[in-house]
């Protein structure tokens, strides 16, 4: 299936998703604006995480440089799903799904790219809950020199 024809199937896809009962996919009246704010934000969100990486090793306290690079990828993956004119209203299972509709249509410009989100977006997902929500110091540097990889190949 050619780029194009796999990029239609996306946005169909969308359509459908957004028309179910209680879907958290909603139609964008702006897109453009809210697709270069939030890859603004992705890449600001990123470039934190960076930054933070040298007192996270010295501290051996991985959890906030990992929430900065986890909050980088949902932004650029809200980046993503507004170009196609939708986003994702917050909410239960708002993450879950942003990264599950974002892997698929990855796959569509960058299969790469979106296998390498199917496969770490349940993963990196539950990592950020125990962090933030439950326990701290949960990340090790391995948990975020994975995800700060999996996010400079994912983000654009």
């Amino acid at each position: 299936m050619s780029p194009e024809a796999e990029q239609q199937a996306f946005r169909r896809l969308l359509a459908d998703e957004a028309a179910k009962d209680r879907a958290l996919l909603q139609p964008l009246a702006r897109p453009a604006p809210a697709a270069l704010q939030a890859i603004g934000l992705a890449r600001v969100q990123f470039g934190r995480a960076k930054r933070e990486l040298p007192g996270a090793i010295q501290a051996s306290d991985f959890d906030e440089p990992y929430l900065s690079a986890y909050r980088s990828l949902v932004s650029g993956c809200n980046a993503m799903l507004a170009a196609y004119g939708y986003r994702i209203r917050g909410g239960d299972g708002s993450h879950f799904e942003t990264l599950r509709l974002a892997a698929l249509g990855l796959a569509a410009s960058s299969p790469k790219a979106g296998t390498l989100l199917e496969t770490i977006r349940e993963p990196v997902r539950s990592a950020r809950n125990e962090a933030e929500y439950q326990r701290p110091g949960v990340t090790t540097a391995a948990d975020l020199r994975e995800i700060l990889d999996a996010v400079s190949v994912i983000l654009p």
